[in-house]
């Protein structure tokens, strides 16, 4: 069953806009991850931040805690680039107000930033995972599903990368996420703008894939 979509604490089409801005991704993404997180009935967990466009989306539509996992470094990206990542994405939560957000300077794989997310959920679960990291989509649910709630929620980047280019990462990701849900682990609900993905996680179904 999807999610609804909710009409209170809508963005505007203006802040849509300041928003994409500091996002790669189709401002129709970022305006379903900001529905979703406000149906989120647990916590969030965003791997692969960048410098914060993604981020905002979910936390200020949840009161719930954000955890974004996000190393750092510099990107020369093409149209939004960065020389210093962790910088960029602390000040642009700064100015957008966003105070329920933890950032994790780890890499996801790093048994730090494992560590980091079970002492900050304190026993809670999460019920929404937003990926864009390395493209290993199996491995980063494997490592994190403890903490994941039944019928989690997930959001996929590069899903299906449209007119753009990836090195092979949404080969994977696409490839990865397919067997998923032949496997029953993952269903689909839809693929939005530039090819993000939306869909369940029926993580009892997991095991040890």
């Amino acid at each position: 069953m999807n999610f609804p979509f909710p009409t209170r604490r809508q963005y505007s089409e203006k802040k849509l806009d300041n928003l994409k801005k500091i996002s790669m991704l189709h401002k129709d993404t970022l305006r379903m991850m900001h529905n979703w997180s406000q149906t989120s009935k647990h916590n969030i967990l965003e791997i692969g931040s960048y410098i914060g466009g993604s981020t905002i989306a979910l936390a200020s539509g949840t009161n719930k805690k954000v955890i974004a996992i996000e190393v750092g470094g510099a990107y020369n990206h093409n149209m939004i680039p960065s020389t210093d990542i962790l910088k960029d994405l602390k000040r642009n939560l700064r100015y957008w107000g966003i105070k329920n957000v933890t950032i994790i300077a780890e890499f996801s794989e790093s048994p730090i930033a494992v560590e980091l997310v079970d002492k900050l959920l304190a026993g809670e679960k999460i019920s929404l995972i937003a990926l864009d990291s390395n493209g290993s989509i199996t491995s980063e649910l494997l490592r994190y599903k403890n903490f994941l709630a039944p019928e989690c929620k997930i959001i996929i980047d590069d899903y299906l990368l449209e007119g753009s280019e990836s090195d092979g990462k949404n080969m994977q990701v696409n490839h990865e996420t397919n067997r998923l849900i032949v496997e029953g682990i993952i269903a689909k609900e839809f693929v939005n703008g530039w090819g993000t993905f939306f869909g369940t996680l029926h993580v009892e179904n997991f095991g040890t894939t």
